[in-house]
This record gives C-alpha cells, structure tokens and sequence, in this order.
C-alpha cells in the first residue's frame, strides 16, 4: 500500500506540472492518478480526477476514453454510496457507446450497468447486464471484465436462488485461483459473505415484523 501512497503523491506531483501537455497526455496521467487514488482508499480525489480526464477525452474528441472514464467512476460512486450518480455516470457511458461498434469498452460500461442495477436491488437486471458484459468481454478476449463481472452476476444470483448463486461463485473462485487472478478471486471470496450477511440481516428484520403482528 505504501508504493501506491507514493505513486499517486508523485502522478499529483506530475499534474502540477501537466498544465502544457496536451489534452489526450493529460488526461492519461489524471487516469493514472486517479487509479493510484482509488486503490488506497482516496475515492473522492479518484472521482474527481475522473470527471476531469471525461471532458479532457470529450475535448480531444476521443468518445471511447470518455465513456471508459465514465464508466469507471462507478464502483467508486457506489463505494461511497453515491448510487444516483454512479447510475447517471453508467446510463451517460452506454449512451455514448450504443452507437459505436461494440467493442472491450462497451463490455465495461455493460458490466457498470451490472454493479448499478444490483446497488439498487435489481438482481434480474444485474444478471441480464453482466451476462451481456461478459458475452462482450469473452469476444474482446478482456479476461478482467470478463472476471469481475462473473462476481457481480454469481452475487445478484444468489439473492434469486442462494445456492446456486454460490455454487456459481464457487466455480468463480476456482477459475481464479486456477488463473492466477488474485482480484477475481478476492471478489469471488467477498460477494458470498456481503451477500449473506445482507440476506440473513433482512430475513431477521421480516422475523422481528412478524413477531409484532
């Protein structure tokens, strides 16, 4: 974690002194910031560096690093339990993409879709999404769409049918590990005791309302 410490401390450092790059090298040194910002836990600067990098990409005219940026601020928004704007920022990215062949960014902003619909309890519509990002991500060959992903779906699978949703994410896991993908498999590990303990805290509030009637 401290390299990471270190790494978006001198991307920052950098941008101070980024002012004269041109929009497309500026706009890749804030998605590098932002990346570093985001994996020690700085969400609202990688946010932020995000919606920065969208109007630099817009401004070079480059739409598949402006939906890309815009896809991936969230699970960051979600993170931070911003879901209206994590929903807007994912309907602005497929929007944009819809349009366009379709291609590893569109799988990403398929698999963006996936996280909105199941941050807001949408398990049918998580599956469907995800399913249509990994379809995408398979044909792309993106191995960590295609990945991260498999979680989200195995996790809204497992508020429709709970052991088959593990039994998914088991197989998850066991790719993961088997590939070597030590974030697939961290998710694979996550998504069953998020699941559970968020299942098993509304199966007791149904209880405790039963009891009072």
């Amino acid at each position: 974690m401290t390299a990471h410490r270190e790494a978006a401390a001198l991307y920052g450092l950098a941008l101070n002194c980024a002012a004269d790059l041109v929009p497309s090298e500026r706009a890749a040194l804030i998605e590098a910031y932002s990346w570093e910002c985001n994996v020690i836990d700085q969400r609202s600067e990688a946010v932020a560096a995000r919606q920065t990098a969208v109007a630099l990409w817009q401004a070079a005219g480059n739409t598949l690093k402006q939906a890309e940026n815009l896809a991936r601020q969230v699970p960051m928004l979600i993170g931070v339990g911003r879901n209206d704007a994590a929903e807007r920022c994912s309907g602005e990215a497929v929007a944009l993409l819809e349009p366009l062949a379709r291609g590893a960014e569109f799988a990403l902003a398929c698999r963006m879709q996936a996280l909105v619909a199941l941050a807001r309890r949408d398990p049918t519509g998580a599956i469907s999404w995800g399913e249509r990002a990994i379809a995408l991500a398979q044909e792309c060959g993106d191995p960590d769409v295609t990945g991260m992903t498999e979680s989200a779906v195995g996790s809204a699978r497992m508020i429709l049918d709970y052991e088959g949703g593990r039994a998914y994410l088991d197989q998850c896991l066991r790719r993961a590990l088997a590939d070597g993908r030590a974030t697939h498999a961290a998710n694979a590990f996550a998504h069953p005791g998020r699941r559970s303990a968020e299942l098993l805290l509304r199966g007791a509030a149904a209880a405790r309302g039963r009891v009072r009637h």
